[in-house]
């Protein structure tokens, strides 16, 4: 029997709506817009959003003009705000993070003075360059595996990867899987890829499990809190299946 779960998800419930957070959601056309210019940059698309909300939306040059002026003032604050250097004793990777902070604050360059100051070598990145084999070229860390990220979640909600990929119709079980899934899905894949990686299941399990997440999963604070914590960055604000999707072909 499917996981019972009341809907609140849809086209006229936003994140913004239902998430707790100290604000309101837009009650017309105009101030809809400009929510969405907050993190969607394609013009077409707001309008398009907010045709299929309130039936009328503002001229694509107006919402350009509300795009532009939200990335300025973002980088506004942004760039108002100086990096603050802490130098504590830790790694390598600590010590190259604070020498490229205080690169930031002393405009792009660090001399013998500052280094002596921050009590750091003047410039780790060449050391980590020579302590390289002749011919070993530095590499990007490498993005999670699907098996990486079931494990990653599973030990987040206090599961294991087994009881995600079983057949246990425990709630906890049910639950935790829901959670995968909609990881999963966050992260860009198919609901079928999504079902073969947890071992075949078929595409209305995974459409089901997404809104049950999204619909129950998401009052409990521990999955707030790994739902936050595993989604990828541009889809961690989705609160319905209907903003997850929003937010993956905005991003993409």
């Amino acid at each position: 029997m499917a996981t019972a779960y009341r809907a609140t998800y849809g086209p006229r419930i936003e994140w913004f709506g239902t998430s707790g957070f100290p604000d309101r959601e837009p009650s017309d056309a105009r101030a809809y817009a400009k929510r969405l210019v907050t993190y969607i940059a394609d013009a077409s698309t707001v309008r398009a959003h907010t045709m299929n909300r309130f039936g009328r939306s503002p001229t694509k040059e107006q919402i350009r003009n509300w795009r532009a002026l939200h990335v300025a003032e973002t980088e506004a604050a942004r760039t108002s705000r100086a990096p603050v250097v802490e130098i504590t004793p830790g790694s390598e990777v600590d010590d190259l993070c604070a020498t490229i902070a205080a690169r930031l604050v002393h405009g792009g360059h660090l001399n013998g003075s500052d280094a002596a100051d921050l009590e750091i070598d003047p410039d780790p990145v060449m050391e980590v360059v020579e302590a390289l084999e002749p011919g070993e070229k530095p590499t990007r860390q490498r993005p999670l595996t699907t098996d990486e990220v079931i494990r990653d979640c599973a030990e987040r909600v206090g599961s294991s990867p087994a009881e995600i990929l079983g057949t246990s119709r425990k709630a906890v079980s049910v639950r935790a899987r829901q959670f995968v899934v909609a990881v999963l899905r966050a992260r860009g894949n198919s609901y079928p890829a999504t079902g073969r990686f947890l071992g075949g299941r078929d595409h209305a399990t995974m459409v089901h499990s997404v809104k049950a997440f999204f619909a129950v999963g998401m009052k409990d604070p521990l999955y707030v809190n790994a739902w936050m914590a595993a989604a990828p960055c541009a889809t961690k604000f989705a609160r319905s299946p209907a903003e997850l999707d929003m937010l993956l072909g905005a991003s993409r």
